[in-house]
């Protein structure tokens, strides 16, 4: 079956706080059955505990361009609860989340994972993410948490976090960088959870990961490739079990560059595992300023929009390897507030397009006003075009 483009959420006032005694724990989408389902362009929102569960029987499934951000509640203990996407996997198909856009949960993002401390099969394996982009989640909350972690807390070492590909996804938290900002908690990879349970046979390729102290986070892992990967964490997070059992040869780390704010990027002095990689000082951090631009195959002339610049400063793109006429016109939104407009207009001879990204004027309370806004050094946007036909005379040109 095929679940495209509809809303799932809740409206009117209601409770996120579970000590109240009008609260309801409901979550967004529970997928539990039914074989190879696809989930295209949904909106999720706003529900009071998780936004989607994809649990581990019925095979393949495809979540695909969907917009998941506001979900969760605070939990009778006051902490954050509920998970944007939790996934998992008993059969050998491939689950595949790609091209989402997910924020400001009260929990974590996505939890590739299981909490069962006593399984008795596997059920996390055969994952793969791509192209998504997940960012500042525990910001309602006011405790930023992983905006992914892959692992399970099986005591018997059976159900295994393993066969998991994370590729070309960007992982986000509130950094000044202009200030060299690095203080404080905010995890936004974590790779293992139980020593009993190491993660294998993991990829983590062409990621930008971007967090505080402990932004990346390599807890127990036996089989891990890392490569081609920028890192922005303060430094990188090795548990104690990881280095004690730690046999270099299962491990291939190449490519990556790590701004950390000390000389050593590992805090390790037993082994030497990335050769080939690269350590700077956080003061150096930097990023192009178009980081992402994707075309939605589903949805004809609207385009995800990814952005960085370090000093929030607006930013230039470029659409001239799309098919975009000269004199269409566009309108862009902040996915952070997408019923508002904060620019339209037509497109240029050139195709370029400058995107603001000083966003104050146009921000709006989300559910939970402790909430916060992305910071101006990184923005996420849609832009949708009306095209203009071409004339003959113009399509004859384009063509010389």
């Amino acid at each position: 079956m095929i679940f495209k483009g509809f809303e799932v959420t809740w409206l009117g006032d209601f409770s996120r706080n579970q000590n109240d005694a009008n609260f309801k724990l409901v979550g967004g989408i529970s997928y539990s059955s039914g074989a190879d389902c696809k989930f295209i362009n949904l909106i999720v929102y706003n529900n009071p505990g998780s936004g989607f569960g994809s649990w581990k029987r019925k095979g393949g499934k495809i979540i695909d361009g969907c917009l998941i951000y506001n979900n969760g509640y605070i939990s009778k203990k006051g902490r954050g609860s509920g998970v944007e996407i939790y996934v998992q996997n008993e059969s050998n198909k491939i689950r595949l989340i790609t091209k989402n856009t997910i924020f400001n949960n009260y929990y974590k993002g996505i939890e590739v994972w299981s909490d069962n401390g006593i399984a008795t099969s596997e059920y996390v394996k055969n994952v793969t993410l791509t192209n998504n982009v997940i960012f500042n989640n525990g910001s309602p909350s006011r405790v930023f948490k992983d905006n992914l972690i892959i692992g399970t807390n099986d005591r018997n070492g059976i159900n295994i976090a393993k066969n998991i590909i994370v590729e070309g996804n960007i992982f986000y938290h509130n950094t000044d960088f202009a200030k060299n900002q690095i203080g404080g908690d905010a995890a936004s990879l974590t790779l293992g959870f139980n020593a009993k349970a190491p993660i294998e046979n993991v990829k983590v390729i062409n990621n930008i990961i971007i967090g505080r102290n402990n932004a990346l986070r390599i807890l127990h892992a036996k089989t891990l490739t890392f490569k081609n990967n920028i890192s922005y964490c303060g430094y990188v997070h090795f548990n104690k079990s990881v280095v004690s059992h730690l046999n270099v040869n299962n491990w291939k780390f190449s490519n990556n560059t790590y701004y950390t704010k000390n000389a050593r990027t590992f805090r390790i002095s037993k082994y030497k595992i990335d050769l080939n990689s690269s350590g700077k000082h956080i003061r150096e951090f930097n990023l192009k300023n178009v980081l992402k631009v994707t075309e939605n195959e589903f949805k004809k002339n609207s385009y995800r929009v990814i952005l960085f610049n370090k000093y929030g400063k607006d930013v230039i793109v470029n659409f001239s390897k799309f098919d975009i006429s000269n004199g269409s016109t566009y309108k862009i939104i902040d996915i952070e507030n997408r019923k508002k407009v904060i620019k339209s207009g037509k497109v240029n001879r050139d195709t370029k397009i400058t995107f603001p990204m000083n966003l104050k004027d146009f921000e709006k309370p989300l559910h939970n006003n402790k909430a916060l806004k992305t910071l101006n050094n990184f923005g996420v946007y849609i832009v949708e075009f009306k095209i203009k036909k071409r004339s003959f005379f113009e399509s004859l040109f384009n063509w010389l």
